[in-house]
């Protein structure tokens, strides 16, 4: 599975189609367009997905899986949806599925050029320098992973990286 993970309007959602249309096989993964209000759900979904045996992962290319509840739940709600020991086993199953984690960062000025141009959840836009560094923070731990990357649309070199990562990733897992 591939996650990609950042801020709003950071180009996710069209990294993911890209992703889908280059890559066959590959299928799109549900999308946590707002931060969940019933746990359950949710965590149904989330163990739905990771609890899968390894051998069986199916190739889905997530537009936000479970780092952004890290990031917005706390800023947005005041906590996380999930306890600390959930939070453990959801860590240990993505890096057991050897998931490739895209982090898609831009500098908070790019960000907020064309930010108001589409709907926002109410509290982004003003706690949007916080959730920018939150998800520094949150991904962080991430970036020393072999099946971690970061995509900067904005930086070409960046961009060539990531794409050299998934094609690389593609081919490891799925291409036969």
């Amino acid at each position: 599975m591939i996650i990609i993970e950042g801020c709003d309007n950071t180009g996710k959602t069209t990294l993911q189609k890209e992703i889908l249309e280059r890559y066959p096989g590959l299928r799109e993964g549900y999308k946590q367009e707002r931060p969940p209000e019933d746990k359950q759900p949710y965590m149904d979904r989330l163990w739905g997905f990771l609890g899968q045996p390894v051998s069986y992962t199916r190739p889905f290319v997530f537009d936000r899986l479970y780092f952004s509840e890290l990031v917005y739940g706390p800023i947005l709600r005041g906590n996380v949806i999930f306890t600390k020991s959930e939070s453990v086993i959801i860590n240990k199953m993505i890096k057991r599925h050897r998931a490739l984690i895209i982090y898609a960062r831009r500098s908070l000025y790019e960000i907020m050029k064309d930010f108001d141009s589409r709907d926002q959840l109410n509290g982004v836009k003003e706690n949007l320098p916080l959730i920018h560094y939150a998800y520094d923070e949150v991904m962080e731990p991430y970036s020393n992973s072999c099946n971690f990357v970061m995509y900067d649309y904005d930086n070409p070199i960046s961009v060539s990286q990531a794409w050299n990562k998934v094609k690389e990733y593609y081919e490891d897992k799925y291409a036969y």
